[in-house]
C-alpha cells in the first residue's frame, strides 16, 4: 500500500474507533452505548492499530492524543490492578460466594458441588432448575437459612429460573421481594453479628440485549437505590449484567455508598462470550459491600457446563464501633 493510502486508512480507522468510543461514553443514554461500553476492555485495544499506524507515518500530535485517550479510557481497569489490596484488618471473616450455574445445564450438579466445597458462609445460587432444585435438601442441611425465588422448589415447574441465597449464621432471616414486574426478584437476608444487623441482597438483573430488557433492568436499579436501606453492613452479590464500564454502575456505587471488592485484586472477569474469533469475557457478577467490610481475598472458580465462573470474595468484619 502506497503511504497516501496508508494515511487514508490511518483516518478511517481512527474515526471509526473515536465514533465507537464517544458512543460508548454515551452507554447512560442508550443501549448501544451500553453495549459498546461493555466491550471496553477490546474496544482499547484495537485502538492500538491505528496508534501504530499513526506511529509509522511519524505523525508525533496525533499519535501522543491517540495514546492518550487510550491511557485515559483504561484507566478504571489499570486502577483495580495496580492499586493495592485493602488491609483486611483482625475482624471476623465472612466467605461469600455468587454462582449462576447456567439454566439447562447439565453439569449443572457438579457445578453446585464445585461451589459447596468452598465451604461459602453466603451463598447466591442463580439460574436453577427443577433438576438441580432435588438438591434443596442437601442445602438446607449445610445452611442455616434458605431463601427460594419462585417460592419451594417442591413447587417449581420445568420451565421455572429459580434463585436461592443461602446462609450458615443462626438466627438469619431470608425473602424474596419483587423489583419491578418482568424481572427477577430480590432475595434479601439479614441476621445479627454482634449489636450490628447485616444485610445481604441477592441479584440476577436483566441483561441489555434488548431496548425493553435494558429499560427493564435500569428500572430495578432505580428500585434498589430509592426503595432500599443502605448502611456500611449492606453486602449485594449476584449477576448485575453491568460492567464497570458502565455509567449505571457507577451510579449505583455511589448512590448505595457500597464499594467494589474487586479494588486491589483485579478485573476478574466472570462471563464468557464466545465469537469466532475466540471468547470475550466480563465481569457482570459482582459483590459490593459497605465500609464496615474489607476484603480479605476475592477470585473466581469455574463452574463445570455454566458461562459464568463463580465469584468468591473473603471479607473481614470491622470491629464494631465502641
Amino acid at each position: 500500500m502506497t503511504r497516501p493510502g496508508v494515511e487514508g486508512a490511518t483516518c478511517i480507522l481512527c474515526a471509526g474507533w473515536l465514533a465507537a468510543l464517544g458512543l460508548s461514553w454515551c452507554a447512560l443514554w442508550t443501549r448501544h452505548g451500553e453495549l459498546l461500553a461493555s466491550v471496553r476492555p477490546w474496544l482499547d485495544l484495537s485502538g492500538l492499530l491505528p496508534l501504530a499506524l499513526l506511529c509509522v507515518l511519524r505523525r508525533a500530535v496525533p499519535a501522543a492524543v491517540l495514546a492518550g485517550i487510550l491511557l485515559f479510557d483504561a484507566l478504571p481497569d489499570l486502577a483495580l490492578r495496580l492499586e493495592p489490596a485493602p488491609d483486611a484488618g483482625p475482624g471476623r471473616r465472612l466467605r461469600v460466594a455468587s454462582a449462576n450455574l447456567l439454566f439447562g445445564n447439565p453439569e449443572a450438579p457438579q457445578a453446585l458441588e464445585r461451589v459447596l466445597a468452598e465451604e461459602p458462609d453466603v451463598l447466591l445460587l442463580l439460574e436453577l432448575d427443577r433438576r438441580v432444585a432435588r438438591s434443596a435438601p442437601r442445602l438446607r442441611e449445610r445452611f442455616a437459612t434458605v431463601a427460594w425465588f419462585p417460592g419451594p422448589p417442591e413447587q417449581w415447574e420445568a420451565g421455572t429460573w429459580g434463585m436461592a441465597l443461602c446462609l450458615r449464621a443462626s438466627g438469619a432471616e431470608g425473602r424474596a421481594r419483587p423489583l419491578v414486574p418482568g424481572a427477577l426478584a430480590e432475595l434479601e437476608a439479614s441476621w445479627r453479628s454482634g449489636a450490628e444487623l447485616v444485610v445481604v441482597r441477592g441479584l440476577h438483573l436483566p441483561d441489555p440485549s434488548t431496548e425493553e430488557r435494558w429499560q427493564l433492568r435500569e428500572r430495578a436499579l432505580r428500585v434498589l437505590v430509592e426503595r432500599r436501606d443502605w448502611d456500611e453492613r449492606s453486602i449485594v452479590l449476584g449477576d448485575l449484567n453491568l460492567t464497570s464500564h458502565s455509567p449505571s454502575f457507577g451510579r449505583f456505587v455511589r448512590a448505595t455508598g457500597l464499594a467494589d471488592t474487586r479494588r486491589g485484586f483485579g478485573v476478574q472477569p466472570s462471563f464468557r462470550f464466545p465469537t469466532a474469533v475466540g471468547d470475550l469475557e466480563f465481569a457482570i457478577d459482582h459483590v459490593l459491600v459497605g465500609r464496615a467490610w474489607r476484603t480479605a481475598a476475592r477470585r473466581t472458580i469455574d463452574l463445570p457446563g455454566s458461562d459464568h465462573r463463580a465469584v468468591l470474595v473473603d471479607l473481614a468484619e470491622a470491629e464494631p464501633r465502641s
